[in-house]
């Protein structure tokens, strides 16, 4: 496949695929307590890979109009769930001119 790509996905291999996992994963801290996993040469003919599921998914771009009012159709969603009464809500309380809050221990 003609390109540039990233230079750890080039490799020349006749198959395609993953190989073992193994325990060859390397942990790599990222920030905030999260990490990623590596597993070295665990996935073998990336370039073919990726071609293919260039070739085979149907890729499409989506626009998706976000309603100015979805939030608060969702917070009415929910106030029917958690709440007794969810005209007079107790625990997702609205806060005029900010938003919404929750109360884990109404008054």
């Amino acid at each position: 496949m003609a390109g540039a790509f990233q230079g750890s996905l080039l490799d020349l291999v006749d198959q395609a695929g993953p190989g073992p996992l193994g325990d060859s994963v390397q942990r790599r801290p990222l920030s905030h307590g999260a990490w990623v996993d590596i597993r070295p040469g665990w996935l073998a003919g990336a370039d073919e890979l990726f071609a293919r599921l260039l070739r085979a998914v149907p890729w499409r771009a989506e626009r998706r109009h976000m309603y100015d009012r979805v939030v608060d159709v969702h917070i009415g969603r929910l106030r029917k769930k958690v709440e007794d009464h969810a005209a007079q809500p107790i625990f997702i309380v609205t806060v005029r001119g900010a938003g919404y809050r929750f109360e884990d221990e109404p008054a």
